[in-house]
């Protein structure tokens, strides 16, 4: 059962904070990697990025997700990129972390739809009440809309395009 609510949690994760995540990846302070030859030997600043949660720290998401994420970033990149978290609102609040982001005021952030009315409209219909059994139902109806509804996924290019 613990292992179906934190995939269930993974995937409502996932789903909903794919345009934080990849808006706070067009940061163009990205530096390069190290190449062979030409300017081989020359050494890189980190890239630092904050990313922000209204959760508390010891949230399951952070502990479990975030977290665990950050340190593989940090790992796969060889330190290159390394990604800090700040819980519990700190930097910024649920409702305004999408702003956040969107003005650069932080790299990353989570947060849900349901805080910014009116900007993601059509994935409000997966907050309809009784919609759903479950939330591992909800999730997946989220993640079919998005892999197979052109008009659904278009809501969410859009805020990322908006991003660049």
């Amino acid at each position: 059962m613990a292992k179906k609510r934190f995939f269930t949690w993974f995937f409502i994760i996932l789903l909903l904070s794919v345009p934080l995540f990849a808006g706070g990846c067009g940061q163009p302070k990205t530096t390069a990697p190290e190449q062979e030859g030409k300017g081989a030997g020359k050494t890189y600043q980190p890239v630092e990025l904050n990313f922000a949660t209204w959760q508390p720290p010891q949230y399951t998401n952070n502990t479990e997700v975030f977290i665990p994420f950050a340190e593989e970033v940090a790992e796969k990149t060889e330190e290159r990129v390394k990604i800090y978290l700040h819980p519990g609102g700190v930097l910024a609040k649920g409702d305004e972390t999408y702003d956040a982001v969107v003005t650069g005021m932080i790299d990353m952030g989570f947060s849900l739809q349901s805080y910014t009315p009116g900007r993601f409209p059509l994935s409000t219909i997966l907050e309809f009440p009784f919609m759903f059994s479950s939330s591992l139902q909800a999730c997946q109806a989220a993640a079919e809309l998005y892999k197979t509804n052109p008009v659904f996924q278009q809501e969410f290019l859009m805020k990322l395009l908006m991003r660049r």
